[in-house]
C-alpha cells in the first residue's frame, strides 16, 4: 500500500522546502521513520537511529509543522508531511 498525497503548488513547494532547515536532517531521519512504520517513540529512535532525547525534541516541531499528528501515544504522517518528503526526495 502506497502513501499518495496531491502535488503541492510552487509556493507550497518553496514552504515545504523551508522546513528542511528548521527539521534538520535528524528531524527528516525522525519524519522517514514515522513514514515507514515507527509510530512509537521508541520505534522512531530504532528506525532513525535518532538519540532519544533528539527524538522527544524534535518530535514538538514535526507536530507543530502539521507533517506528523498524535494519537494517544502514536504519530502518524499527515498529508503534508507526505508531500514534504515527496518534495525533498525521501519517500
Amino acid at each position: 500500500m502506497e502513501k499518495t498525497a496531491h502535488d503541492p503548488s510552487e509556493k507550497d513547494k518553496e514552504t515545504l522546502l523551508s522546513f528542511r532547515y528548521l527539521l534538520g536532517e535528524m528531524g527528516i531521519q525522525m519524519l522517514v521513520a514515522i513514514y515507514r512504520g515507527a509510530n512509537t517513540k521508541t520505534a522512531i529512535q530504532l528506525l532513525s537511529g535518532v538519540p532519544m532525547s533528539c527524538v522527544i525534541g524534535r518530535l514538538p516541531v514535526l507536530l507543530n509543522l502539521n507533517l506528523v499528528y498524535q494519537t494517544q501515544e502514536e504519530y502518524h504522517v499527515t498529508e503534508k508531511g507526505i508531500q514534504f518528503l515527496k518534495v525533498t526526495d525521501q519517500d
